[in-house]
């Protein structure tokens, strides 16, 4: 570049460092794209949504990242979609319209489900006498 005239030399380098700064905005995309692949989001009774990793979900509590919030305030709990890759259950039987006096659990495939007594638990979710695979479920609805 030691020839180059001086106009031709500055418009190469400004041209150089509009590239690293495309170049590194999107780097920040693809690495806050990975940090916050894995939330889930809960959709509290207030109408707001808290993002996170849902930890476990019990008769009494929710825990999202290490803050415990009353389950009575939770109406729904969607699971991170990049983990859907197939839907595995055991037990229970398809059911179309569940019944409003209970949880319902939506799975990967869209089928809707009675969940008695939804809880979390080791990265399972259990729904009475059916356990699912973490994975298999895209969301759980909470009744108060």
């Amino acid at each position: 570049m030691r020839n180059l005239p001086r106009e031709i030399h500055y418009d190469l380098i400004e041209e150089d460092m509009m590239n690293l700064h495309l170049s590194g905005v999107a780097a920040l995309l693809v690495i806050g794209a990975a940090c916050f692949s894995n939330n889930d989001a809960l959709t509290l009774a207030d109408g707001s949504t808290l993002h996170g990793r849902i930890r476990q979900l019990d008769q009494n509590q929710v825990t999202i990242e290490g803050r415990a919030l009353p389950r009575a305030e939770v109406r729904a709990v969607d699971f991170n979609a990049s983990g859907f890759n197939r839907a595995e259950f055991s037990g229970g039987s398809a059911i179309s319209t569940p019944p409003a006096h209970s949880d319902v659990v939506t799975l990967a495939s869209g089928e809707r489900r009675p969940c008695d007594a939804a809880a979390l638990e080791s990265g399972k979710i259990h729904c009475g006498n059916q356990t699912f695979e973490r994975y298999a479920v895209r969301r759980l609805e909470l009744r108060p």
